[in-house]
């Protein structure tokens, strides 16, 4: 058995996941590093982050599953029948106003990020988190 280690954010995401490398290890802010040393170094760079809208293996990602990404906990590839744990998930109501919208808002307002990037496509209100 493996945890399945995809979703994890590289910053301190709060009390929406417990998915990070500040809870889990390697007990680092790593965007909050290297915009610091960034910062430092070459003042003129734009500070920029990547956001993956979906998060496939979320339990609350599921209910918004694309046809070819469904979505929801992952299936333990030698034996279909287990399904593989899903360490630091903290139980939420909605994936993108409890999880998505919050940690693209703290991007933004704790860490300074002028660039978002979001691929995949896939359900999101990024759209009404920049206009407000």
């Amino acid at each position: 058995m493996f945890d399945l280690l995809a979703g994890v954010a590289m910053f301190d995401a709060g009390n929406t996941t417990n998915r990070t490398t500040v809870a889990l290890g390697p007990k680092r802010d790593f965007i909050k590093e290297i915009f610091e040393s960034a910062a430092a170094r070459h003042p003129d760079l734009v500070p920029a982050t990547y956001f993956s809208t979906p998060e496939w293996y979320n339990p609350a990602w599921a209910k918004y599953g694309l046809s070819s990404w469904p979505g929801g906990l992952a299936h333990n590839a030698y034996n279909w029948s287990e399904i593989e744990p899903y360490t630091g998930y903290i139980e939420v109501d909605d994936y993108i106003q409890d999880i998505q919208r919050p940690q693209m808002q703290m991007l933004m307002d704790n860490y300074g990020t002028n660039v978002l990037w979001c691929d995949i496509g896939g359900t999101t209100n990024v759209t009404e988190l920049m206009a407000g």
